[in-house]
C-alpha cells in the first residue's frame, strides 16, 4: 500500500489502515502494552444539529489535544468518531498516563460561535490491557 493509504485525510495522522498494520507488523509485541479506543459519544448530535463541519472541527481539536501529549505514532482516528492510543507501558499507564489523559480529555469542550454556547464533549474510553487489575476497574470511563 501507498504511503496515503495510512494517513487520515482530515486529522494528516495515522488511519485504521495504519493500525491494522501496526497489529500485523512482526515486531509487534502488545504483551505490555495498553490500547485505549476513545469514543466520542453521540457524535451524530455535533454533525446533525451543529453541521458536519464543526463535526470535523471537532475531530481535528481532538486530534490536535492528543498530539500535545502523546507521540504522533501512537495515535490513530480509527472510524469516523473514534481513536485509537496505544501505550508501551501497562504500569506507566495505570500510574501517569491515564490521569494524563482524563485532564486533557476533561478540557474539550464543543464551541458553537453562532449562537455562542459552549458545552462539555461526551467520551467514552474503553482500555484493553493484560494487566486484569486495570482492565477491571476502568474498562468504560465516562465524561
Amino acid at each position: 500500500m501507498k504511503q496515503a493509504n495510512y494517513i487520515d485525510p482530515l486529522t494528516h495522522g495515522n488511519n485504521r489502515n495504519a493500525f491494522k498494520k501496526f497489529l500485523n507488523s512482526n515486531n509487534t509485541n502488545l504483551q505490555n502494552n495498553t490500547i485505549v479506543l476513545l469514543d466520542i459519544a453521540l457524535f451524530a448530535h455535533y454533525n446533525n444539529d451543529l453541521g458536519h463541519n464543526k463535526g470535523d472541527h471537532l475531530i481535528y481539536d481532538i486530534f490536535k489535544q492528543l498530539v500535545k501529549y502523546y507521540s504522533y505514532t501512537n495515535i490513530y482516528r480509527y472510524s469516523g468518531n473514534q481513536f485509537i492510543l496505544i501505550f508501551d507501558d501497562i504500569n506507566h499507564f495505570k500510574n501517569i498516563e491515564l490521569k494524563k489523559l482524563i485532564v486533557i480529555l476533561e478540557n474539550i469542550t464543543v464551541v458553537d460561535f453562532n449562537i455562542k454556547n459552549v458545552g462539555k464533549v461526551d467520551i467514552r474510553l474503553i482500555i484493553k490491557a493484560n494487566y486484569p487489575e486495570l482492565e477491571n476497574l476502568l474498562e468504560f470511563y465516562n465524561y
